[in-house]
């Protein structure tokens, strides 16, 4: 019998909207799935995003769709207690400058 963990799942979305000049909106999704091995915390993560996409209308009438566009990134969790302060997730990258274009709350930029 194989115990769970708690793995961090990155997940991509995009929005779509029917309004005339619509730019895509993406939303990167931090998941907590328990599971009992890396492959299985995948499966259940693609799982859980195909579920959560969706339409809706906005105030102005428009059709916006969010749609899953992949998991980025599945990784055990680097503590295992949720408590104040602890470290669930990191990870590493080299171009601060691209990471900084896309960040939008880095700059100050209404989403």
């Amino acid at each position: 019998m194989s115990s769970t963990r708690q793995y961090m799942a990155i997940i991509l979305y995009e929005s779509s909207c029917s309004a005339p000049g619509y730019e895509p909106l993406y939303e990167e999704c931090w998941t907590i799935i328990e599971a009992d091995s890396e492959e299985h915390a995948r499966q259940k993560a693609h799982t859980h995003a195909q579920q959560a996409q969706h339409s809706y209308e906005n105030q102005f009438g428009e059709t916006v769709t969010v749609t899953f566009k992949q998991v980025v990134d599945v990784a055990p969790l680097l503590s295992d207690v949720v408590e104040d302060g602890a470290e669930l997730y990191a990870r590493f990258f080299r171009n601060y400058q691209a990471y900084c274009q896309f960040e939008p709350l880095l700059g100050g930029e209404p989403l």
